[in-house]
């Protein structure tokens, strides 16, 4: 009769720790999955922060891009004004000279151009033509100089500009230059296989420049990897 209780009550015990060890297996396996879907919810979390970074970032390396191009733009401008000062200051030190100094023997002719005002004459107005490309787009420079200069635009040394990547684009500084703007995009957009693949886009600047001035960007914008801007970022930072 002993024997019966004492193995009735080791059968208890039995099925008590066995309870108790299913109820601690319960648990663990419930704290595992939740381990799990937090691994999970923060993986995917940090894959979309990543994408949002990798967008931002790529819309920062294109804004800087264009800021680069408009300091270009904006160097061009002031060169080809401080030139244009440079001449006009030469006309009048030679006019003041000639009218001051009345014993210097000048011609009737040459009187009568500076004292007495020329009737305009008609003709089409010149734009000048600023031409940029990316380093592996020279070649499709020389044709564009060509087919501009046929079409009477003056077109300084085009130049090629490193560090920034852009699409193709003309851009013009006056509402009233935008209808030649458009003229040379599609004379531009025409000439190429490239061009009628990547059409140029006719964008206004916001600069003071003279008027019936145009810049041509010729290019192809490549969107770098995060990792990529990161070391950018960086090296540009040192420099500073």
């Amino acid at each position: 009769m002993k024997d019966a209780t004492k193995n009735i009550e080791l059968l208890d015990r039995f099925m008590a720790n066995e309870k108790k060890s299913k109820l601690w297996t319960v648990i663990n396996i419930s704290i595992f999955c939740l381990l799990g879907l937090s691994i999970f919810f923060l993986a995917y979390e940090l894959k979309k922060s990543n994408a949002e970074l990798d967008k931002a970032l790529a819309q920062l390396d294109k804004n800087n891009a264009s800021l680069q191009q408009d300091s270009i733009s904006l160097t061009k401008t002031v060169t080809k004004t401080e030139g244009n000062y440079d001449s006009l200051k030469k006309v009048l030190d030679t006019v003041l000279m000639v009218l001051k100094n009345k014993s210097l023997p000048v011609s009737s002719n040459i009187k009568n151009v500076i004292t007495h005002e020329r009737p305009p004459e008609n003709r089409d107005p010149v734009y000048t033509v600023f031409m940029q490309c990316m380093p592996g787009f020279e070649r499709l420079m020389p044709p564009l100089v060509k087919d501009l200069k046929a079409k009477k635009y003056k077109v300084p040394k085009w130049e090629v500009v490193e560090k920034i990547a852009f699409d193709p684009a003309i851009k013009y500084f006056y509402e009233e230059d935008a209808g030649e703007a458009k003229k040379i995009a599609a004379l531009i957009n025409g000439s190429d296989a490239f061009f009628r693949k990547n059409p140029v886009k006719v964008q206004k600047l916001n600069l003071k420049a003279p008027k019936r001035q145009i810049e041509i960007w010729v290019g192809e914008y490549q969107r770098k990897d995060v990792q990529q801007l990161i070391q950018q970022t960086a090296t540009d930072t040192k420099r500073k």
